[in-house]
């Protein structure tokens, strides 16, 4: 208070020297040691660590005052594909002496990209999708400051809990980046996360996932693109069972009201900078986005 107070009541006599045309020095604080720092640096290293620091949801639902603050650093790291398979738990002191049970990563700080793929043939690297994929969550996180959930399983298997936590994912995200393939649209449970996509109405980012020949073709889109406008459609006549294994039927009308962008007509490059627009287009809707 003291500090904002003589940073305000300078303002007059700051306003008066500058039309007298007298040098205005800067605004200093001193601390009780003695130590003297300048207020502009003072405010600008309070605003980052604000910045990386996330205030308990559990402290701030129950008012308790000042909530617990985690690292956004600690957090972000439970989302690494190697960590996908630890309790998503923090403990929060002042919650653990309330009595509270520890808070849920997913509660403290949702990713706001989901990566939804299957991962597709085997390749000396991997898997040939997952590790597009790989190199598409690195560069959407570097460029647009953004957290991507990555799902580690790939639409490949995943049990009771991981399911629960793709769900959530899935409604917490702004943006579903999908990447489609034949064996995404016969996958289960990746038509799971297409259809509870679907259901709570999500911004669906397509990208078609080049096809190479031979058996692994299926890796890929063997679809037409987005020159076509019914291009959609590739996806019923491919998909053996139109229900998840939860018997609920996938639309996949659903991807007509977005454009494709064809992964290998126009590149890993074009395609990662049309996706990164348009994340960040729909991220800040109703701003001018360059």
């Amino acid at each position: 208070k003291d500090l904002i107070a003589r940073v305000l009541s300078g303002e007059k006599d700051t306003k008066r020297d500058v039309r007298q045309g007298n040098v205005v020095p800067e605004p200093t604080i001193h601390c009780e040691q003695g130590h003297t720092l300048m207020v502009n640096k003072l405010l600008s290293d309070a605003a980052t660590i604000i910045h990386e620091s996330i205030p308990c949801p559990s402290c701030i639902s129950r008012k308790a005052s000042p909530p617990w603050s985690f690292s956004r650093a600690e957090c972000v790291s439970f989302f690494e594909v190697n960590s996908m398979d630890k309790v998503g738990m923090l403990d929060c002191p002042k919650c653990s002496k309330a009595g509270l049970p520890p808070v849920r990563i997913l509660d403290i700080l949702s990713p706001e990209v989901f990566l939804s793929y299957n991962w597709g043939a085997r390749c000396t690297d991997g898997w040939t999708t997952q590790v597009i994929v790989k190199r598409f969550r690195r560069y959407i996180e570097t460029q647009s400051d953004c957290l991507c959930w990555l799902d580690v399983e790939g639409g490949m298997s995943a049990g009771d809990e991981l399911i629960s936590k793709m769900k959530t994912g899935v409604e917490r995200a702004h943006v579903l980046v999908v990447f489609l393939s034949d064996f995404y649209v016969n996958s289960g449970n990746c038509k799971r996360e297409f259809v509870h996509a679907v259901n709570h109405s999500k911004f669906l980012i397509p990208v078609l996932v080049p096809s190479e020949p031979g058996e692994s073709s299926g890796a890929g889109w063997t679809g037409p693109g987005p020159r076509d406008k019914r291009w959609w459609r590739h996806a019923f006549e491919v998909c053996a069972d139109p229900k998840t294994p939860d018997g609920v039927e996938v639309d996949w009308a659903f991807l007509h009201a977005f454009v494709p962008i064809d992964l290998g007509e126009v590149g890993e490059e074009m395609t990662m900078t049309e996706v990164h627009k348009r994340i960040l287009s729909r991220l800040y809707r109703g701003n001018y986005v360059r």
